[in-house]
């Protein structure tokens, strides 16, 4: 089956995983599109963001997919994002000014073993125009117990691993708040447990 989505794009996520708030003088939009068929699965995004403070866009694209061969679920993310060359988020963020013109991709696998899950991810984030050595990789190892199809609980690991010039946060995902690194560079890192409930 298909399904597409469209959004107004009032609110977007930057390189340094600091979500960018509401603004009467910020616009863009957002489209999605998914396929579902069997086991397979892909999605398509693009996002278009306009600057507050300045008369310059962003665009971002992204396209991801999996494969679910029972025990087993294999999957790969690939992101661009190009910004115009004045391209700033706004007076928040006033030091974060530099283009982002970027790619970044990722692969992931699942393991299903009755009532558990364990996944493990692996994300690379190239470094972009704004410099040199800015990029950076993270993996992260997770596992579920689901007590039915609407309660989990679950415990992750999450490492980030920024070039020399990398300024990379570990973002939220839905398992707590923002980790921000402190310099330039900086290797956060961090553990998290929790329970999810599907209403």
């Amino acid at each position: 089956g298909y399904l597409i989505y469209v959004g107004n794009g009032s609110s977007s996520t930057n390189q340094y995983n600091q979500s960018e708030p509401d603004n009467t003088k910020a616009g863009g939009y957002d489209i999605a599109a998914s396929y579902s068929n069997g086991p397979i699965k892909g999605w398509v995004a693009y996002e278009t963001q306009k600057s507050e403070v300045s008369n310059s866009n962003l665009h971002a694209w992204r396209v991801s997919g999996s494969y679910n061969m029972n025990p087993f679920k294999v999957g790969a993310i690939y992101e661009n994002v190009n910004a115009d060359s004045n391209f700033m988020y706004g007076p928040q963020n006033a030091g974060y000014g530099d283009p982002i013109n970027r790619n970044a991709w990722g692969l992931f696998g699942m393991m299903n073993l009755g009532m558990n899950d364990i996944g493990v991810s692996y994300y690379n984030a190239q470094s972009s125009s704004a410099g040199s050595n800015n990029g950076a990789d993270m993996w992260v190892l997770g596992a579920y117990h689901h007590f039915s199809k609407q309660t989990s609980v679950y415990a992750m690991y999450a490492s980030m691993n920024n070039d020399n010039n990398g300024l990379y946060a570990l973002g939220q995902g839905g398992h707590g708040q923002t980790i921000p690194v402190g310099t330039v560079g900086d290797n956060p890192s961090a553990f998290s447990v929790g329970f999810t409930h599907k209403f």
